[in-house]
């Protein structure tokens, strides 16, 4: 009789305990204190409890908070671990009722600061498997922190960012444009440009798979150009690579679409000058975009390619042609491209 008391017990606390779990809503957010100081917060809410963290974009150090819902939509969130049996920072605000946003006010009492917050909900991609973790997130958030520079649409690549008619959205922070070409250490660019990208490398280099030895500022890298989309649900990023041996020139420029948990999405080549020469080829390349305003990117090519050699009856041979085409990529909800491809001219 005791023993299936015990077991009616534990059942009993299994099941309030997973319920609790399957009960517990997780939310993540990003924005801004003072529309100057931006942050990203997760919340766990379980019935009118909320537990979570959130951290200083600039900083990624995280800072545990709890609080509870208030009538009226109101919401309390106080920083865990009182100094002096005060906690140093409070959030009070209102959320939206489809937990999209949160707005309010944030005070440091320690330091008699107050100023008003804005939070926006991010989410996982339409298709998108993976769940969010905050820790995936906070590290992600190294990344992100050189594409700071947002563009204003329409605007044209081709190596780098064309300078004619191009302007920076106009509440642009002037600190930002240093993340302008800035390069990404090789530690980020392995784990979120190398490892994840699929896209097939021109020539005899594989520009994705550079080994850290050979990975120099002034030689071999990947610079930073600017955060073209920033959407709740993922970010799409222009990443710069640029190699010149004397005999070959790789001056490519990728458009990288990730969640903010830092899982690649998509990625597709938007400016190329490339002029190489590898196992009897002879290759000339440059591609130029138009970033639209709609998410519509048009892609346009022009390739010269020569080839030149040896037959197995030793006999020489030389062929050259060029290739001319445009290329559409539409820019999905789920952060990935639609690709539409118009052969404009080939001649051999």
């Amino acid at each position: 009789m005791t023993k299936l008391l015990y077991l009616i017990v534990l059942l009993f606390t299994t099941s309030s305990i997973y319920a609790q779990k399957r009960d517990t809503l997780y939310h993540f957010f990003k924005g801004s204190v003072n529309k100057e100081y931006s942050i990203t917060m997760e919340l766990k809410q379980a019935g009118s409890t909320l537990k979570g963290a959130y951290f200083y974009d600039k900083y990624r150090k995280s800072v545990a908070i709890e609080g509870e819902l208030r009538d009226g939509n109101l919401m309390v969130l106080r920083e865990v671990g009182a100094i002096n049996n005060q906690n140093p920072s409070i959030f009070v605000g209102t959320y939206s009722a489809d937990w999209k946003s949160i707005n309010g006010t944030w005070e440091n009492i320690l330091k008699n600061r107050r100023y008003s917050f804005h939070l926006k909900a991010i989410q996982r991609p339409i298709g998108q498997a993976i769940p969010y973790r905050f820790d995936n997130i906070r590290r992600f958030q190294e990344f992100l922190n050189y594409f700071d520079l947002e563009p204003a649409l329409p605007f044209v690549v081709h190596e780098g960012i064309q300078k004619k008619g191009f302007r920076w959205k106009s509440d642009l922070k002037e600190s930002s444009k240093e993340d302008y070409k800035k390069v990404i250490p090789y530690r980020l660019a392995k784990r979120y440009i190398m490892n994840q990208v699929q896209l097939t490398s021109e020539g005899s280099f594989n520009y994705f798979d550079i080994q850290a030895k050979n990975y120099k500022p002034h030689e071999m890298h990947y610079t930073t150009l600017c955060c073209v989309y920033r959407t709740p649900t993922y970010v799409g990023l222009l990443v710069h690579l640029k190699r010149d041996t004397g005999w070959d020139r790789y001056d490519v420029t990728f458009l990288l679409t990730y969640d903010y948990a830092g899982h690649l999405l998509d990625a597709c080549k938007v400016g190329k000058n490339l002029d190489l020469e590898y196992n009897g080829r002879q290759l000339k390349e440059k591609m130029t975009s138009h970033f639209l305003i709609d998410s519509t990117i048009e892609m346009r090519s022009s390739r010269f390619l020569v080839e030149y050699g040896t037959t197995v009856r030793e006999e020489e041979y030389y062929k050259e042609g060029t290739h001319k085409q445009r290329i559409y990529y539409i820019l999905q909800p789920s952060g990935r491209f639609i690709r539409q491809e118009v052969l404009l001219k080939q001649n051999k």
